[in-house]
């Protein structure tokens, strides 16, 4: 395992409801959070989890999120009102609601079929979840080299998806090649902290348009194109005007 140490309370409450037994090393150390691979405990079935532990906000590089935070709605009032007032707890909470966003957010999607990891559980600033890979976790989309014939019903499959999330009132707002998975000749899509919910979002129609101008930047690579803003508009008046 490296030197770096996830948030130790979360590993605790986890090896105690018997969900993983240890972490085994990092995946990936990025500027938001660092994911590791831990051994799930004998009684889940499985070999791995994915544990995914957000940065303090204090250390993130992407602090203003704002574009995303819109429409949000803290119930609690005491963390709603250190939110608002940027103390050292509301740091704190804006912190846990993003994790907690996306913990929702794959719920929500897992529940209606959607290719993303499944949560397992959700503690402080660490999200639990299934692990997408064998020994090894699967590569990304951004580090693949696909025939057009692949490219062509990979991307497919990830419009699909992304038209999937819409009709359940999702937009991924931060989608690329770098979080597409590419596991068994399927993409599986990771990373929704920021999701936004279109319907209390103002800014939901013009991330869409941006998660298909990267995707379609991202195929260009294997000779696949794909015109982003005349799929957004179809996507988004579908999603206005849902048929009965």
């Amino acid at each position: 395992m490296s030197n770096e140490t996830p948030c130790t309370s979360a590993v605790d409450v986890f090896i105690k409801r018997r969900l993983i037994t240890e972490v085994l090393d990092t995946i990936k150390s990025g500027k938001e959070a660092t994911v590791y691979r831990c051994r799930a405990h004998p009684q889940s079935g499985v070999r791995f989890y994915a544990l995914k532990v957000h940065r303090p906000i204090e250390q993130r590089s992407f602090k203003n999120d704002s574009l995303y935070h819109h429409g949000r709605v803290i119930l609690q009032t005491r963390m709603a009102r250190a939110f608002a007032a940027k103390s050292a707890y509301g740091h704190d909470v804006q912190s846990m609601t993003w994790i907690r966003a996306e913990h929702e957010t794959l719920r929500l999607l897992c529940a209606h079929g959607a290719l993303v990891p499944e949560p397992i559980a959700c503690e402080g600033r660490a999200l639990l979840m299934e692990w997408i890979g064998d020994d090894e976790p699967a590569p990304t989309l951004a580090s693949c080299r696909l025939d057009p014939a692949r490219a062509e019903a990979c991307l497919a499959a990830i419009l699909a998806q992304v038209a999937l999330w819409l009709v359940h009132n999702r937009v991924h707002a931060d989608l690329s090649g770098f979080n597409i998975l590419y596991h068994q000749g399927a993409p599986v899509v990771i990373d929704f902290p920021q999701a936004v919910d279109p319907r209390t979002n103002a800014n939901a129609r013009a991330l869409l348009e941006r998660d298909l101008r990267n995707l379609a930047h991202c195929f260009a690579r294997s000779g696949v194109s794909c015109d982003a803003p005349a799929i957004a508009q179809t996507l988004w008046q579908r999603w206005e005007r849902p048929q009965p």
